[in-house]
């Protein structure tokens, strides 16, 4: 437990990053891929979601490394 606890310490802003960025891909897809369905994976729910889960935590990751090295 008490290794869990320190992973999630650790890497709190990347897991932010990459459940906001499911949360905006699956906004996404149903506010707009869903409707227009014309590129065949943004048809789909989970592939925009997975997307969007690299694309925050890859922006969390550059965010952090960018205020660690401020400091």
């Amino acid at each position: 437990m008490n290794r869990l606890t320190n992973f999630l310490k650790n890497n709190r802003e990347p897991l932010i990053g990459i459940l906001a960025g499911a949360v905006i891909g699956y906004i996404y897809w149903y506010h707009i891929a869903c409707f227009r369905g014309t590129f065949p994976l943004a048809a789909e729910c989970w592939v925009n979601c997975l997307l969007g889960a690299i694309t925050g935590g890859f922006l969390a990751c550059l965010i952090r490394e960018y205020c660690l090295s401020e400091t």
